[in-house]
């Protein structure tokens, strides 16, 4: 049985205090990317844009775990984002959830 991306489980999963990365791209725009699932990035003309599709693409990773029976890792407290590529000036690490980004951060 094939789990779709708007089930409960995933939104469940959705839910949870995932630590969310958006960075500007060096050719334009923005990338953003969840820290502890690894692949699940994207980039978008805005920051709302790719922390929009951030979600969609964060559903379909849960979806296909879930259906192949991978392990789903869990948020994580306290994520090291230490990373000698990007200055501290360069991003704003908040945990907040998909529904308040635009409103909490974003222009």
């Amino acid at each position: 049985m094939k789990t779709q991306p708007s089930s409960p489980l995933i939104a469940q999963l959705l839910d949870l205090p995932w630590t969310i990365l958006v960075t500007i791209s060096p050719g334009g725009g923005y990338f953003a990317r969840v820290v502890e699932i690894p692949g699940c990035m994207v980039e978008g003309e805005s920051p709302t844009e790719a922390v929009a599709k951030l979600k969609e693409r964060q559903a379909e990773w849960l979806a296909t775990a879930l259906q192949d029976g991978a392990e789903i890792p869990q948020p994580k407290h306290i994520v090291d984002l230490r990373d000698d590529s990007i200055k501290d000036s360069d991003y704003l690490v908040l945990r907040i959830g998909y529904e308040d980004v635009e409103s909490t951060v974003l222009p």
